[in-house]
């Protein structure tokens, strides 16, 4: 392994600055990816992953693993339960503190029904519904295990937030932003070609202090 420098830049919307973090991990290097992601579940496993490989660090041990899968995002819902978005491996879920290896080295079943096996974003809202961005597949949500299949034209969605009056926002490859109603179901869409929008590739947002949103474009 070697000890590898992440810097962590961003825009502070209350001050309008750029502010960076630095700080110092252990990766292997298998990868020639620059852009590295960390999540630390509530037990203490890190994983690590780029848009090649991705590894586990277990903090207690200090044991270092390297897996196949290709990580694509990370979340945590309300129960603490760890959600994993991969390319071309569905949707992976397990428990803090369980034996994880499992669940990084399995082998999923062919006929496993799902909405797609690319997922490329994760975003839990605030009634602990999880929702699913995908490459070609629109938008879903699982909601107390349950799964909701949205046949949408949404295409490729790369960012989900919801704002503070309980409204979803999708940020997507191609065809701006979307505006999502769950109680209506209601879809509005923002591109450039009607509003003032500078690019129709979203990649990411974000929810400031002051209830605005945030968009980054491509």
């Amino acid at each position: 392994t070697i000890s590898t420098c992440m810097y962590y830049t961003g825009l502070d919307p209350v001050t309008m600055k750029t502010v960076s973090v630095e700080t110092y991990i252990s990766l292997n290097p298998d990868s020639q990816d620059p852009d590295y992601r960390l999540f630390k579940d509530s037990a203490g496993l890190e994983i690590v992953y780029t848009g090649e490989v991705s590894w586990t660090h277990n903090t207690v041990t200090g044991e270092w693993k390297s897996h196949s899968l290709l990580i694509k995002d990370v979340a945590a819902d309300a129960s603490g339960r760890v959600w994993i978005a991969t390319d071309h491996d569905g949707l992976l879920v397990y428990t803090p503190g369980e034996d994880a290896a499992g669940i990084f080295n399995r082998v999923r079943s062919a006929d496993t029904p799902f909405l797609g096996e690319c997922i490329q974003c994760l975003y839990c809202d605030n009634n602990g519904v999880m929702w699913l961005g995908t490459y070609k597949s629109g938008l879903s949500f699982i909601y107390d295990g349950k799964n909701t299949f949205a046949h949408t034209p949404l295409e490729d969605v790369t960012t989900v937030l919801e704002d503070n009056t309980g409204i979803i926002w999708c940020g997507t490859d191609g065809e701006g932003i979307v505006r999502y109603d769950p109680e209506t179901g209601k879809r509005t869409n923002i591109r450039t070609d009607q509003n003032k929008l500078l690019s129709d590739i979203v990649v990411s947002s974000t929810l400031a202090p002051d209830g605005s949103l945030w968009f980054g474009a491509f």
